[in-house]
């Protein structure tokens, strides 16, 4: 099994009164994944970008709004259980990375 590390951008905030529907959602979907999830992740907040030139506060034209990481047998099975997520009902977008193992 391999990691992928889910990121995820875009996509709306849901109403107040959704709030929980939303979150069932989400852990229904954890729950589908099994021992496949790793670890849920956690929606992110403003953003900082650090360079020699200092840092810089704001957002990016394509902000990170969350990830979650987790193990599936290859990328097309990674690929499959991020396309069942709640976020893309939100009209947000999932990029899917393959974590490569480190030696230390």
């Amino acid at each position: 099994m391999e990691k992928y590390f889910l990121v995820y951008s875009g996509g709306k905030q849901p109403d107040p009164k959704d709030s929980k529907k939303v979150m069932d959602a989400w852990n229904a979907w954890f729950k589908s994944m099994g021992t496949g999830l790793v670890d849920g992740g956690a929606p992110t907040m403003p953003v900082s970008t650090i360079t020699s030139a200092g840092i810089k506060k704001g957002v990016m034209s394509d902000p990170v709004t969350g990830y979650s990481i987790i193990t599936a047998d290859n990328m097309d099975a990674a690929n499959k259980m991020a396309k069942s997520s709640p976020h893309l009902a939100a009209g947000g977008t999932i990029m899917v990375y393959q974590l490569m193992p480190m030696v230390m």
